[in-house]
């Protein structure tokens, strides 16, 4: 089980199942607030496809990374992904990390944290989609693939790779 700490205040650890609760409704304020330019027909999708049932049993599943940042008893962000059966990549689906807790490298510590979680399943590579972070996710050695129009709620996305070798 992962639990670390982070300069005092904060701590990453694997979501529980009584936990996703948070989780569930943290991902919906960041949808609404943070990925709104998805559109509502994807947004609403998004959502019937994390309910809090789903979410917990993903908590579980020794192939999805369910991983929270707390601030001390409050979820303030999160990283969800997965393994892909029969091959030697992973996903990451969603990073977030509420904006007042921004800026403190606290996106980096999920990502790496991540990181080490695929590596330990032994894979050699994660992907991701990002609409507009492709700067950031370069920063932490990711390359774009290739653009895919109109692939996400009609958006173009950036489909990055990393290796983890």
């Amino acid at each position: 089980m992962v639990k670390r700490r982070i300069d005092g205040l904060y701590h990453l650890a694997h979501v529980h199942p009584q936990q996703v609760v948070a989780l569930s409704r943290l991902f919906a304020d960041a949808l609404e607030k943070d990925f709104a330019y998805y559109g509502a027909d994807y947004l609403r999708a998004t959502k019937r496809q994390n309910t809090v049932s789903k979410l917990a049993l993903g908590s579980v599943r020794p192939n999805r990374l369910l991983l929270g940042l707390w601030a001390k008893r409050t979820l303030v962000g999160y990283i969800i992904g997965s393994t892909r059966p029969g091959s030697d990549c992973g996903d990451i689906f969603w990073l977030y990390v509420e904006p007042a807790h921004r800026g403190r490298g606290l996106g980096a510590d999920l990502l790496n944290e991540a990181f080490r979680w695929l590596q330990a399943k032994q894979l050699r590579a994660v992907e991701l989609v990002t609409y507009d972070h492709a700067p950031f996710y370069e920063r932490y050695g990711f390359v774009t693939e290739r653009l895919a129009k109109g692939f996400i709620g009609g958006q173009d996305v950036c489909i990055m790779r990393r290796s983890l070798t």
